[in-house]
């Protein structure tokens, strides 16, 4: 009599937990999938991004460094391009990628997202010089420009 109390008492608590988890595990996960898009409603998969490959013409190139407590320095490299003669888009981009691609460069770039995939080289510029296409109507390079050249 005493081992079937035992087991009435076990499936009991295999019940009560079955009727409270199952319910909580299922609101648990409905309120994390809300917060989730409310939240963060541009995270997506790497999957789910589209990968976009267009001609395109480097305009500017721009290199950041940041020191770091320790004594440290890390150099950061910035590409943007003309897409289509429309869209402007900048990039991080490695070190070796900076060096190879030259200003006014004109090719075909891949990117997914908001990521930098690679930059095709189609036709080399002829100009070496370090100014940039003009796409604010301005007349002259950026300071920012100027400030490439002296160096």
């Amino acid at each position: 009599m005493m081992e079937v109390e035992v087991i009435f008492k076990i499936i009991g608590v295999l019940v009560w937990i079955a009727i409270i988890a199952f319910p909580l595990v299922i609101v648990g996960l409905l309120i994390f999938f809300v917060l989730k898009m409310v939240f963060f409603p541009n995270i997506q998969t790497g999957r789910s991004k589209k990968t976009y490959l267009k001609n395109a013409q480097a305009v500017d190139k721009r290199q950041e460094s940041c020191a770091y407590a320790e004594g440290s320095v890390a150099n950061h490299y910035y590409i943007t391009f003309l897409i289509d003669d429309k869209e402007k888009i900048e990039f991080k981009v490695s070190n070796s990628e900076y060096k190879n691609v030259s200003f006014y460069d004109k090719g075909e770039l891949s990117y997914t997202g908001e990521r930098f995939n690679y930059f095709n080289i189609t036709e080399k510029s002829k100009d070496k010089t370090q100014g940039r296409v003009d796409l604010y109507g301005r007349g002259n390079a950026s300071l920012r420009n100027d400030m490439l050249r002296k160096r």
